[in-house]
């Protein structure tokens, strides 16, 4: 198993080559209750819309009162994954939708996600000597699943450049081109728009929402194997 402890000598491998973020050896640390940390020693995690009184959460249990999404539990599981263990992202997304605060224009909308970390809190890590993220994903049920490069120093409206990833129930790679334009990243319709750099990335995200599967949609996602 594998454990990055320095951020130096992350940096300098993904200069070197393509570094595998996360691999089955890593994520069975969180199976066995010790941590729920990727290769490069950050955090899973998985939010929803509560933060804007709305009703989704990371689980197919219904609610009935809004909640934070700071008391979730990101666990890997044995035999979720490609190969070995993986993510579990089971979703409720609300039945009643929400305006969002960062996009007063859009309403009737509800979201939840899972993603992972790259750095500490406040920091970002340059991923622009990698062209490409990959990673393998499957779902209960055919659905869209927006993947997202967070970026908080350029970003200011969460309006992060995404990628829209057509998810089935066999398990199947996907690879995201590290530039705009076919193949790649693009922000949504609404964001201010900002060049796109991947030096100053924070977070990667999986997103759910509305759009895609309607309000009240349930369901559940895996996800493997993620690659820069």
């Amino acid at each position: 198993m594998r454990s990055f402890k320095f951020l130096s000598i992350i940096c300098a491998m993904i200069a070197m080559a393509t570094v595998k973020l996360f691999a089955d050896a890593t994520l069975a640390d969180c199976s066995q209750g010790a941590t729920n940390k990727n290769n490069f020693g950050y955090y899973w995690y998985f939010y929803d819309d509560s933060t804007n009184k709305g009703q989704s959460c990371c689980s197919n249990a219904s609610i009935t009162t809004p909640k934070t999404s700071a008391g979730y539990t990101v666990v890997a599981t044995a035999g979720a994954g490609y190969d070995s263990y993986g993510i579990v992202f089971p979703y409720t997304l609300g039945a009643t939708g929400i305006t969002p605060s960062h996009n007063k224009t859009h309403t009737n909308y509800s979201f939840a996600g899972m993603g992972t970390m790259l750095c500490a809190a406040g920091k970002t890590l340059d991923i622009s000597t990698g062209t490409a993220v990959s990673f393998w994903m499957k779902a209960d049920a055919a659905t869209t699943v927006d993947f997202m490069l967070v970026d908080t120093v350029n970003i200011t409206d969460n309006g992060n450049y995404y990628f829209s990833v057509p998810v089935t129930t066999t398990w199947t790679q996907f690879t995201v081109a590290l530039y705009t334009g076919d193949g790649g990243v693009k922000q949504p319709s609404w964001a201010k728009k900002v060049t796109f750099s991947a030096k100053t990335i924070s977070k990667f995200n999986w997103q759910v929402h509305s759009d895609y599967s309607g309000l009240g949609a349930t369901g559940t996602v895996y996800i493997d194997n993620i690659v820069i």
